[in-house]
């Protein structure tokens, strides 16, 4: 069987992919406007983002797919560590898949749980171990000097390991969610 991706994958997996960016920066939204609810942020997007990934994974089960998926999330962070992060996430994802089967849902579970850990690493830890200042001076012009000391303040290494830890579960939640959703409404419909 070619496991090449056609014209209509690429289409559903960029659709989708757009879906997930939608759910990585609307979904949190409510939580970003208290400085400690950018530690949730991260947990809901390991346990939403899990839907599209799963959707994709299941529905375009093809070598290069979660790739794509990936890179397009790398690129709504806008940042170059956060695109070559998730980039890296999209060969391991790959790497996964093709040792495991594209249509495992085993490989599906753990490779999206590595996803999520590189993207809250990328999105909720490089800033603030690698680019501390500027992203505290950002911080400060977009909320004020109050909301980014208190960030600043919530940041230590202890509770990002914790928060890394915390995605993780989160994520291993959304893949259980996400493959009772599949099963219980769209393979019902006929859609999977």
């Amino acid at each position: 069987m070619r496991n090449n991706l056609k014209a209509k994958d690429l289409v559903m997996t960029g659709v989708l992919s757009l879906l997930g960016v939608v759910i990585m920066y609307v979904v949190p939204m409510p939580f970003v406007i208290n400085p400690y609810g950018t530690l949730i942020s991260p947990l809901i997007q390991a346990l939403f983002l899990a839907i599209v990934y799963f959707l994709i994974g299941s529905k375009v089960p093809k070598t290069g797919a979660l790739l794509i998926f990936c890179i397009i999330m790398g690129i709504a962070g806008m940042a170059l560590y956060y695109i070559a992060a998730l980039f890296v996430a999209g060969l391991v994802v790959e790497f996964i898949m093709k040792k495991q089967g594209y249509g495992s849902k085993r490989a599906l579970t753990v490779s999206y749980i590595l996803f999520a850990v590189f993207n809250c690493f990328a999105g909720s830890l490089v800033p603030y171990l690698f680019f501390r200042d500027a992203t505290y001076m950002q911080n400060v012009q977009l909320y004020g000097e109050k909301y980014a000391n208190t960030v600043k303040s919530v940041r230590s290494q202890p509770i990002m390991l914790g928060l890394i830890i915390a995605v993780g579960i989160m994520a291993f939640l959304g893949t259980l969610f996400s493959k009772r959703l599949l099963k219980k409404h769209f393979e019902k419909a006929g859609i999977l």
